[in-house]
């Protein structure tokens, strides 16, 4: 088990613009707690061809308790993973955000994963495909694996684990999670832009989220 801290400080930005019982709609803009101090969590993975995307995190009083995957499904230049989509909720479990970062262009197939009532998500590892296993079709992140406990635990028995490795053969990176007390409430991440006939797209590369105190 491996938990990575790295303190980072984040001015106000925008916030939603209010609670709602349904995911939808998604909102576009990068959602900031105002001044918050925040620890990064992060497990590299091998691919990073992308630029990483607006850092979005659930508006003030909620915390990850889901998410959205979004693959392509298998065309020819196949790039897998093309975005994730972060469910934020309120400590009770009733009103709902979904936040987002950088996405690929080709992500037509969604999956939706999310923690049994009144739980939250701690801790995460990423799947991708290894590099170079095909020649000339590398896909990139394929799938992600999270886990979820109670706002009032700071402990990994009995969490629940949600998601899905993706549709390729992976390999997967380190699972790492927050401090004792603490939750996922954003991330960023690292989407490859689409380089067309001329290269091997990969769209989503990687994640990195960020925790932050649930007391």
């Amino acid at each position: 088990m491996l938990s990575v801290f790295a303190l980072i400080f984040l001015s106000s930005s925008v916030l939603a613009d209010g609670p709602e019982t349904d995911k939808k709609p998604i909102r576009n803009a990068t959602i900031l707690n105002s001044a918050s101090r925040l620890e990064l969590l992060w497990s590299p993975g091998p691919y990073l061809h992308g630029n990483w995307g607006p850092i979005s995190v659930c508006p003030e009083g909620t915390f990850a308790s889901g998410f959205d995957l979004l693959w392509e499904p298998p065309t020819g230049d196949d790039t897998a993973l093309n975005a994730i989509r972060l469910i934020c909720r309120n400590k009770d479990g009733t009103a709902s955000f979904t936040i987002r970062s950088g996405e690929g262009p080709w992500g037509s197939a969604i999956k939706t994963f999310e923690c049994p009532q009144r739980e939250f998500l701690f801790s995460y590892q990423l799947s991708y495909e290894p590099y170079g296993r095909d020649a000339v079709d590398d896909t990139g992140a394929n799938g992600l694996l999270m886990s979820c406990r109670p706002l009032e635990s700071d402990s990994e028995q009995g969490s629940k684990e949600i998601g899905d490795k993706g549709p390729w053969p992976v390999a997967w990176t380190r699972r790492v999670t927050c401090g004792r007390k603490s939750l996922i409430v954003g991330f960023e991440t690292n989407v490859e832009p689409s380089c067309g006939s001329r290269c091997d797209d990969t769209a989503l590369d990687d994640v990195r989220f960020f925790c932050v105190s649930s007391q």
